[in-house]
């Protein structure tokens, strides 16, 4: 029998008012017209007890699991000249190039400031949707993920990366299932990262231009996000855009910047992509002097980068 909630309420009042299960179950198949054994309601108000303290659970744990999973970071008054905006990467899962497309440019621009725009690990294993079983295990995948991403440690130490669906997919799983605090770790633990990549909600930096707002994905509408926010607005998430949006008002000019993706589409983890008609651009976003640019990743025949910025 599937139950509802006038099903639980009723139940709640008779466990509370010290009834025997047997006059319970009397009362509640005459109510509702059901043929349900003390059996049944035992196992429902069981069931209804667990419930709740899953919620409870999560209610009092939410903000503290933010504390610990976001880094505060303090104000900060730098205008940043050379800014690199690092696509979705989707570790153990991204392009194969990937490491010497941002070296090369981090040769060529110096950047002062690293911003990981999310999705920097892909998490298919433990996905709500259906993972792929010939992909690695969850405890497999997260291996090789780590020692995909120790290089990009050691050519940047010091990111922000943007909190995201990939990203956060071992928290939202443990929260769904109602774990308590004791059983999180940061990021920094998670994916054996150095102190000095932090991970945040969202990110407001200054530029020659003004202010530039990140976030993983709120919208893929151009120009959208930044009309919303009144400000420069810069986001990842959505694979197959890679673009630029002027906004022009009485006092200023903002953009709206999508940077594309450096996730490998051949991947079998990227399969869900496979029905998009629209194909991922793999690109990132840079910002020089205030001005936005989109960098592809030029590809050769047969998906390889061909060497050139």
């Amino acid at each position: 029998m599937k139950y509802n909630k006038n099903h639980k309420e009723f139940l709640k009042q008779k466990v509370e008012n010290n009834w025997t299960w047997e006059k319970t179950a009397e009362a509640f198949n005459k109510k509702f017209n059901t043929d349900q054994t003390k059996a049944d309601l035992m196992q429902l108000n069981r069931r209804s007890i667990k419930e709740k303290n899953i919620k409870k659970i999560k209610s009092e744990n939410v903000k503290e699991i933010e504390k610990m999973k976001f880094e505060k970071l303090k104000k900060d008054d730098k205008i940043y000249s050379s800014v690199l905006v690092i696509s979705d990467m989707h570790h153990p899962y991204s392009h194969p190039d990937t490491l010497s497309f941002l070296t090369e440019l981090n040769k060529k621009h110096k950047f002062d400031k690293i911003v990981c725009i999310g999705d920097e690990i892909d998490n298919h294993a433990i996905s709500f949707h259906d993972s792929n079983p010939d992909l690695p295990s969850a405890g497999d995948e997260l291996k090789q993920a780590i020692k995909a991403l120790e290089p990009f440690y050691k050519l940047f130490p010091k990111v922000d990366v943007i909190e995201s669906n990939h990203g956060s997919l071992v928290y939202r799983k443990a929260l769904n299932s109602g774990l308590p605090l004791a059983v999180f770790k940061s990021y920094n633990e998670v994916l054996e990262a150095p102190k000095d990549w932090k991970w945040v909600f969202d990110l407001k930096i200054n530029t020659p231009m003004g202010e530039v707002y990140f976030c993983h994905g709120k919208t893929g509408s151009s120009g959208r996000l930044a009309q919303s926010y009144g400000m420069s607005c810069i986001q990842g998430h959505f694979h197959e855009k890679a673009q630029i949006t002027y906004i022009s008002t009485p006092n200023k000019i903002m953009y709206d910047m999508h940077v594309g993706c450096l996730a490998d589409d051949k991947s079998l983890a990227l399969g869900y992509n496979k029905i998009n008609p629209k194909r991922p651009v793999v690109s990132v976003g840079i910002i020089i002097n205030g001005i936005p640019q989109i960098v592809p990743m030029i590809l050769k025949k047969g998906g390889r980068w061909n060497g050139c910025l």
